[in-house]
């Protein structure tokens, strides 16, 4: 099912109704497989069974459903994913449907039950906290403000890429990204909608930001030559396509050594689409609903997002946004002034040690064997309570 480029006016012709640039890519790929296994030319493949007596149409149509049948199972026994074959075999049935051949709902029906089973074929592995670290410390300034905004945001890797300046709200705590529908290629459910980037990510993008503009003056010049697509005023916040977006993680999770591969489908295992689960895992931690409408799903946006004024959407990220926190630690309200109280009675308890100290040293106890003794217990008790303030003060800075 390889070779060189697969051309067809009709299958041309079809293409032209859809925007989408992965949607043409796929139903390409489809209609080349299924020409190619039934060894016929799309060009003159499509019949006007309505211009046919009764017997000779049926016929006809009996033997695209045939043909149908035989691209079905041909990808069954390749092992493709479940939703790959629905996909594959509801491409066929848009393109005919396309230039008039409708076979029977019962036909598309008897194929949605036959069995192909309804588990993923790839073995991914989901991304841990551990790994997010182990994977983003070997990236530069872009690559760990990229995979920060991702993880904590939920965002789409397209949605990434085609990410503005003007999308990015500092001044809104926490950070506020706005997903823009403005076309196609944009916004999978081409609805505009807001989510946010925790300080963490907001952090590390600001410190991509200053060197952005730098970088992107660098770029245009490796890149120059006839057909690049660099251009100085581009106002992406990450300059970049999804395929680069992709090919830097892949180059991170080598630097890792976390680049395994399944067996069956030969690609990674750990995948940068594994990032919107991880934010749909951590964050559906503190709330489901949310997590679900900041990813932008279909149906919640349909059915919830109204539910949420972007205030809500704002105090709920906030209160969630330490499980998604990668580097830094999170210290929530009730256990802050914890470790304030405990601060101010370890600092107590080093000022009324020292004042002990400075009665010894003034004479005002006179045993020298007692006095001796009282400096260990003392001097001891100070170094514990000197560690214990290091160690809060250090949790707190964080």
């Amino acid at each position: 099912m390889t070779g060189g480029k697969f051309r067809s006016k009709t299958v041309d012709d079809f293409l032209s109704n859809f925007t989408s640039s992965s949607t043409i890519r796929g139903y390409r790929c489809h209609l080349k497989q299924f020409f190619t296994l039934i060894e016929r030319d799309p060009d003159t493949y499509i019949i006007d069974v309505r211009r046919l007596e009764n017997n000779e149409g049926l016929n006809i149509l009996e033997s695209y459903e045939k043909d149908i049948t035989r691209y079905w199972q041909w990808l069954i026994s390749e092992g493709r994913s479940p939703k790959t074959i629905v996909n594959a075999v509801d491409c066929i049935r848009v393109f005919l449907k396309q230039y008039r051949i409708r076979l029977d709902d019962i036909v598309w029906e008897n194929f949605r039950r036959r069995g192909t089973g309804n588990k993923p074929v790839s073995q991914e592995t989901p991304i841990t906290k551990e790994m997010l670290k182990k994977i983003l410390i070997h990236g530069d300034a872009k690559s760990k403000a990229m995979f920060l905004v991702i993880s904590s945001s939920g965002m789409r890797i397209g949605e990434t890429a085609n990410l503005k300046m003007k999308d990015v709200d500092f001044d809104s705590v926490p950070t506020k990204i706005i997903v823009r529908y403005t076309g196609p290629n944009t916004v999978k459910t081409k609805t505009s909608r807001i989510t946010f980037i925790s300080n963490e990510a907001t952090d590390a993008l600001k410190e991509w930001l200053k060197i952005r503009d730098e970088s992107l003056a660098l770029s245009i010049k490796r890149t120059n030559f006839p057909g690049s697509k660099k251009q100085a005023d581009d106002d992406r916040v990450f300059c970049c396509c999804a395929t680069n977006i992709r090919d830097n993680w892949n180059r991170l999770i080598e630097k890792a050594g976390l680049d395994q591969r399944d067996e069956r489908r030969s690609r990674h295992k750990v995948i940068v689409q594994g990032l919107r689960k991880y934010f749909k895992k951590q964050f559906g931690k503190y709330n489901s609903d949310v997590s679900e409408v900041l990813m932008g799903h279909e149906g919640y946006l349909l059915k919830s997002y109204l539910q949420f004024t972007e205030e809500e959407l704002k105090q709920e990220y906030l209160k969630g946004m330490k499980h998604l926190l990668v580097f830094e630690t999170a210290v929530d309200a009730e256990e802050l002034k914890t470790l304030q109280s405990q601060l101010e009675e370890t600092k107590k308890q080093l000022v009324e040690s020292n004042k002990r100290i400075d009665l010894i040293h003034n004479g005002l106890l006179k045993s020298q064997e007692f006095k001796n003794e009282l400096e260990i217990i003392i001097a001891n008790k100070l170094e514990r309570l000197q560690r214990k303030n290091n160690a809060i003060e250090v949790t707190l800075s964080h």
